[in-house]
């Protein structure tokens, strides 16, 4: 079980932050500009739909698909754009 953040930090890119949520794709808790860039991530959406039947099955502790292969390059790149 990934412990919610105490050091006031995102989980993905570490910088401080004051107010994070847990990430579709996994169990990081991320601040606000990481999940808004995972939310345009193409595989955002079956993570979602993945979520959100796991929790209609009862299934809550639901830890996501996995962080996509090449996610981190991918929001390099986004990221400077």
């Amino acid at each position: 079980m990934n412990q919610l953040p105490t050091d006031g930090k995102c989980q993905r890119c570490h910088k401080d932050t004051n107010c994070t949520s847990m990430s579709r794709f996994n169990t990081q808790m991320c601040c606000s500009d990481c999940l808004d860039l995972e939310k345009k991530h193409p595989k955002y959406h079956v993570a979602e739909t993945l979520e959100l039947d796991a929790i209609k099955q009862g299934r809550y502790n639901f830890k996501g698909i996995g962080l996509p292969s090449g996610y981190t390059k991918w929001a390099c790149v986004r990221q400077t754009r």
